[in-house]
C-alpha cells in the first residue's frame, strides 16, 4: 500500500495531493478491477474505441482552443501594427513623395 509522509510544511493537503497522484499512476488496482469479471472481447473493442475517440476529441479541443488564442492574437497584433501605421505618418509635406530627386538651386535657373 503506498505511504505518503505529511510534514510540516507540506501539510495535509499537500499530503493527500501527491497520495491521490501516486494512486493514479499505480496501474495494479486498476488491473486487478479489469481482471475481476471477464469481459467479452466486442465489450472490450467497444471500450478501447470509446477511449480512442475520448482522446481524440480531447486533441480536437485543445487544437481549437490553439488556433482561437492564435487568431485572437494575430487580431490584436494587426491592430496594434494599424494603430502604428495610422500614427507614424509623415510631419513635413516636402519630404512626402521620396521618389522625387531633391531640387537644388542650379535646376531652377
Amino acid at each position: 500500500m503506498p505511504e505518503v509522509e505529511v510534514s510540516r510544511f507540506g501539510g495535509v493537503e499537500g499530503a493527500m495531493r501527491k497520495l491521490k497522484r501516486i494512486l493514479d499512476n499505480n496501474l495494479y488496482p486498476r488491473q486487478w478491477r479489469e481482471l475481476e469479471f471477464y469481459t467479452k472481447p466486442t465489450e472490450q473493442r467497444k471500450r478501447d474505441a470509446d477511449a480512442a475517440d475520448k482522446r481524440y476529441r480531447k486533441k480536437q479541443e485543445k487544437e481549437e482552443q490553439y488556433r482561437k488564442m492564435f487568431m485572437l492574437t494575430h487580431k490584436m497584433t494587426l491592430a496594434r501594427q494599424h494603430k502604428v501605421n495610422k500614427h507614424s505618418g509623415r510631419r513635413h509635406s516636402d519630404n512626402a513623395r521620396s521618389d522625387r530627386p531633391a531640387s537644388t538651386g542650379a535646376d531652377k535657373a
